[in-house]
């Protein structure tokens, strides 16, 4: 029975190195938000595969809605620990976060920037069913941008690139096609 599971659902069958997925989680960093977003994986050889993702999260805070809207990829390693059915994988990649404050009064200015940056952790996979699988990663991103704010009728931004650590938890479910 152990050898029909291990070839009935594999983690990426070669037959489909194409696949997408929803993913929701945790944001904790400048703010502490719920995630959601979405991911596009591409297995390019049986020891390294692509992940595109795009994370939305946010928050109210007084009369004001942060949101970090993040596009971005990373690399793993499926095969340095793991096997057909489940896999523990360093990853790497860069994004791109398009940062957000909108205010909820009319009378209060907003801001907003766009910052690079480049992240790693810890991913894994296991097969849940055929072509069907879960995911779940713990990474850390260091940024890099203008500092926004916004406070009472005054929005600001400074003129100089600082450094910004955010860190994610996520969990999601993949269906090759």
């Amino acid at each position: 029975a152990s050898t029909a599971f291990a070839t009935t659902y594999d983690v990426h069958d070669t037959r489909h190195p194409i696949g997408f997925g929803v993913r929701t989680g945790a944001w904790t960093g400048p703010y502490q938000a719920p995630l959601v977003g979405g991911h596009i994986k591409v297995r390019a050889a049986k020891w390294i595969g692509f992940n595109g993702f795009w994370d939305n999260a946010g928050m109210v805070k007084g009369n004001q809605v942060r949101h970090d809207h993040v596009i971005g990829f990373n690399g793993y390693f499926p095969r340095l620990l793991g096997n057909r059915r489940a896999y523990l994988s360093p990853t790497l990649g860069s994004c791109v976060d398009f940062r957000i404050t909108t205010p909820l009064d009319d009378r209060v200015p907003g801001s907003n920037d766009v910052l690079f940056g480049v992240h790693g952790g810890l991913a894994g996979e296991i097969a849940l069913w055929h072509r069907l699988t879960f995911e779940a990663s713990a990474e850390v991103f260091a940024y890099l941008g203008n500092q926004t704010g916004v406070d009472d009728w005054t929005a600001s931004s400074s003129n100089t690139y600082r450094a910004s650590a955010v860190g994610q938890l996520v969990a999601g479910i993949n269906y090759a096609l």
